[in-house]
């Protein structure tokens, strides 16, 4: 039975397979993830066999009997060869899995077989690879795996020391998606080396990551629940010097007068403040504010006010009103709304 390796982060693929694996799944939603194990046992391959040669298929396309036969031929030059398939779900179907199965009770020494897919559907072949390789399952992890594996990557990769509260303010702003982080990573390395050090501190993450498409309509709708000037100015500021569009303006006071009727309506039914929360998707700061904002106005007078926003914002789009001034008349009716 081929030897695996052990990870410390579980869900960033335990078991993952050594150079003695003959066929191996990387299976799950992040692309990125069985793109860097892939990297990972070609690496380990030619640490232990030197040069080798890599061929690819395209799971979609290509044919069951073309893929296992070049894992059956010899390179010319006797390398040892790792044949990689992508969307591998789409050519290890009904009609050609025993194919597939007949291969894994019998790879041939000279080849690793490498199956990458999002989905995969578990069946006898399974148990077979597993006697011979290792089946890894490659989704998302979560916020604190994500966090961790950051810091690790920045050190091993990108010869940088992550700092930790960094690596959560990176997690924050960019989500759980590893190849956004790596590529994040890149920059904030080179920009800390830059300075003549190598940490990424918080700072350093704030001054260069964008925010995210959430912080940037936060932004403007936590300053248009706090009365008519800095309701007016969060629209302006956001068409100005954010640079935001009209229509991601007009989209973040519709969503926040949407959360707010919502709020007000369930409140009005009695309903527990965190299930409130819960069902409307607010969290922190965001819940406390729509909540604020919810306990001093009318379910009917926030569905008004949520109706003559949405008008507004049909206008811009038509052209009856010029889309610049669409945002600001919407900041007005959140000041007539919370005056009440």
């Amino acid at each position: 039975m081929a030897a695996t390796r052990k990870t410390s982060t579980k869900k960033a693929g335990a078991g993952l397979p050594d150079a003695s694996a003959k066929v191996v799944v990387f299976h799950g939603k992040d692309e990125f993830l069985r793109s860097i194990h892939t990297e990972r046992l070609v690496a380990l391959l030619r640490e232990t066999h030197g040069e080798i040669d890599t061929i690819r298929f395209d799971g979609a396309s290509d044919a069951p009997a073309d893929i296992l036969d070049e894992c059956r031929s010899f390179d010319l030059m006797m390398r040892p060869k790792v044949v990689v398939v992508d969307d591998a779900e789409k050519v290890v179907k009904d009609s050609s899995r025993a194919l597939f199965e007949r291969y894994a009770e019998s790879p041939p020494d000279s080849a690793t077989l490498v199956l990458r897919s999002g989905a995969w559907r578990a069946g006898n072949l399974d148990k077979l690879i597993k006697k011979v390789g290792a089946i890894v399952k490659c989704d998302s992890l979560g916020p604190a795996d994500a966090a961790q594996w950051a810091r690790a990557r920045a050190t091993k990769r990108h010869d940088a020391t992550l700092d930790p509260r960094a690596a959560a303010a990176l997690i924050d702003r960019l989500g759980c998606d590893l190849g956004r982080i790596d590529s994040e990573l890149g920059k904030l390395a080179a920009a800390a080396a830059a300075g003549g050090d190598a940490t990424i501190t918080p700072d350093l993450v704030g001054e260069l990551v964008g925010r995210t498409r959430e912080e940037e309509v936060w932004a403007i709708q936590a300053r248009l629940l706090d009365g008519p000037e800095a309701a007016l100015g969060a629209v302006r500021e956001a068409l100005g010097p954010w640079r935001q569009p009209p229509v991601m303006v007009m989209y973040a006071c519709v969503d926040l007068l949407r959360k707010i009727h919502g709020a007000a309506r369930l409140a009005a039914q009695g309903t527990p403040p965190q299930q409130i929360g819960k069902s409307l998707k607010l969290w922190g700061d965001s819940q406390r504010a729509v909540m604020g904002a919810a306990r001093t106005v009318s379910p009917d007078a926030a569905a008004a006010a949520l109706r003559r926003v949405i008008g507004l914002d049909r206008d811009a789009k038509s052209g009856t009103i010029r889309p610049e001034i669409a945002p600001e008349l919407a900041a007005m009716e959140f000041a007539r709304l919370l005056a009440r």
